[in-house]
């Protein structure tokens, strides 16, 4: 609700059509390019589609469901109002599916992994590790979540793996 108040501290809220500058001084960004900040209201979308696309999943994988794991803006409270939201599911056995669902105004990206190879990926995949710095457990089954970022925080503080440097032969 805007009632043509603006909060103290706070920066003036562009009208619709006008631009927003940076401090640098970089030409202008349209508003509606510009990053939003969350309001109450969609702070309580984004709870209530996390929570109908937890019930989707839990639905569909029920028997066979290790963990959902929340990852991206999402996980980072850095949603806009553009943004999707980012689910690995974990799953026992193998799988590598991947699903978009729309569930109320996100588009939801489910991605389908089974736990072994969730963890090798973890192992071997420079960008998981980076993926899940951040990520949160929004459900799980024996800690299947958990350890998994468990050893992706591991990864990550290693850092990227060091490339093998073979001279090369002139010969």
């Amino acid at each position: 609700m805007d009632d043509g108040t603006t909060e103290l501290g706070a920066p003036p809220t562009p009208s619709e059509g006008s631009a927003v500058a940076s401090p640098q001084g970089d030409p202008p960004l349209p508003a509606d390019a510009a990053p939003v900040p969350a309001t109450d209201e969609t702070v309580s979308e984004t709870a209530e589609v996390m929570a109908k696309a937890v019930r989707y999943v839990k639905a569909k994988r029920g028997g066979d469901l290790a963990a959902i794991i929340l990852a991206g803006s999402a996980a980072r409270d850095a949603m806009t109002r553009h943004s999707d939201v980012d689910l690995l599911v974990l799953v026992l056995g193998s799988d590598n599916g991947h699903e978009l669902v729309r569930i109320l105004s996100r588009i939801v990206e489910i991605r389908y992994l089974g736990v072994s190879e969730a963890e090798e990926q973890v192992n071997t995949s420079p960008r998981l590790p980076i993926i899940l710095r951040k990520a949160r457990v929004l459900y799980e089954l024996e800690a299947a979540g958990s350890q998994l970022l468990q050893k992706a925080h591991a990864r990550f503080r290693q850092g990227p793996p060091s490339f093998s440097a073979r001279p090369f032969s002139t010969g």
